[in-house]
């Protein structure tokens, strides 16, 4: 809180002047675990901040923190309840399941559908054992193209060679990487295996 513009941080003096800023009061946005979520701020009340304003900004920025907090916690919920919605319904798919192309069918909907929209499915090793090919339900948002890795290429061929699951977060960082599609950012690759 000030009530001089002298004591505006240099860094935002001319946008003070600009503003015409007289006098300015913020408080922090807490997130869970400390972590800041935003500012709130009043600038220019005449005749400037006291004790009370000062109070007053803290009660109300904690009670928004509350309930940013508990929206968060909602979203969260509502995330882990439909992911469990979803396992529950591949859970029930798999018992009657015809064959397994009809149950990886239903999963890469499923999946792809609620969890994973942008792209995703199941490879299947080709009868050779040396490469992989998509599936038919493989979702790969507007794009369709016929695609092989073999064992041990990119990514995908890594884990399927060593049957490790690999996540990454900046497929740019990636030396490995296979580029199938330019508006993948991250990826995760999981081993499916049998008995």
């Amino acid at each position: 809180c000030t009530n001089s513009i002298t004591e505006v941080p240099p860094e935002f003096m001319e946008f003070a002047r600009a503003l015409q800023i007289e006098s300015v009061m913020a408080a922090p946005l807490w997130g869970t675990n400390q972590d800041l979520l935003g500012v709130v701020f009043i600038i220019n009340k005449p005749g400037g901040f006291d004790q009370d304003d000062t109070r007053l900004m803290g009660i109300f920025a904690a009670q928004a923190s509350f309930v940013i907090q508990n929206i968060q916690l909602f979203a969260s919920e509502r995330k882990r309840n439909e992911e469990l919605s979803v396992l529950h319904a591949i859970a029930t798919a798999a018992t009657g399941s015809h064959n397994e192309d009809e149950l990886i069918e239903f999963v890469t909907h499923m999946i792809g559908q609620k969890l994973y929209p942008d792209n995703f499915g199941i490879m299947m090793l080709d009868e050779t054992n040396t490469s992989l090919y998509l599936h038919s339900s493989y979702r790969m948002g507007v794009q369709e193209k016929k695609v092989n890795i073999p064992l041990g290429k990119g990514i995908t061929g890594d884990v399927a060679f060593r049957g490790k699951s690999r996540r990454i977060m900046d497929i740019s960082q990636a030396e490995d990487y296979l580029n199938m599609d330019e508006r993948i950012h991250s990826e995760l690759c999981v081993p499916l295996k049998l008995e």
